[in-house]
């Protein structure tokens, strides 16, 4: 959970209200679960 509190900070210092996160290096690296791209969407949708 650390990641996703540094992924918060930066975008609270560049004025980010939200981020969408797809499937791939960038969610694994943030949640620790792998999810693939398929025909049913998964987003992470971080909000500040």
């Amino acid at each position: 959970m650390e990641n996703l509190k540094h992924l918060r900070k930066l975008m609270q210092d560049n004025s980010l209200e939200s981020m969408a996160i797809v499937p791939g290096p960038n969610m694994a690296y943030l949640t620790g679960s792998e999810f693939h791209l398929s025909e049913r969407p998964v987003v992470l949708i971080l909000e500040q």
